[in-house]
């Protein structure tokens, strides 16, 4: 299965309960929009937090980068995947998805630690930014947190897809992070006690 198959069988959620998981973000009773606008809000914290204010310091393991948001477009709006180097990770779209919280299961944390030490790998390519606009609609744009500030890698989704762009690895390690949140979140809505 190509890459970019494998991300749309992962995120059709045709199959899946109508019951969103217990850590999914907001609903659609939310005040201010629900889970679209929340998604798109959580996105802009995470881009905008300092590593300081956020508690996040260098280390050997991550020199450079301390999390990164990969916003991937869909067939209609954005999907955002976010990691950092304490193994958070969460999953939100400009639609109405989102699951925050898969640092409380260990596969999706440690899917976020490399998604975000193989970015590392990538920080001195990428382009430092004050703005945090979604990539074209057939692009995919990864955002680097790092210590001095937010950097930007962008490629085509052509690329990723067909295994040609420099960055498919680290698109491959986000898309892992995704997977295993998928994995969290279905086990939720089965067992809500887990």
């Amino acid at each position: 299965m190509k890459f970019g198959q494998l991300v749309a069988k992962l995120f059709s959620f045709s199959g899946a309960s109508s019951r969103p998981p217990s850590s999914a973000v907001g609903s659609k009773d939310t005040p201010g929009g629900g889970n679209a606008s929340k998604g798109q809000e959580l996105r802009m914290m995470m881009l905008t937090t300092p590593a300081g204010k956020a508690g996040f310091v260098a280390t050997d393991e991550y020199p450079y980068v301390f999390g990164v948001v990969m916003d991937w477009p869909l067939k209609e709006g954005y999907m955002t995947v976010f990691s950092t180097s304490f193994g958070t990770a969460s999953v939100y779209t400009t639609g109405s998805f989102g699951i925050i919280g898969g640092e409380r299961h260990e596969d999706s944390k440690a899917a976020a630690k490399a998604f975000v030490r193989q970015a590392n790998l990538y920080y001195e390519e990428a382009q430092p930014v004050a703005e945090y606009p979604y990539p074209r609609s057939d692009h995919v744009r990864f955002y680097l947190l790092t210590y001095d500030g937010v950097h930007m890698i962008e490629t085509t989704l052509a690329s990723v897809m067909n295994g040609k762009s420099d960055y498919y690895q680290m698109a491959v390690l986000g898309q892992d992070v995704l997977t295993k949140l998928r994995k969290y979140a279905e086990r939720k809505i089965g067992n809500p006690s887990k």
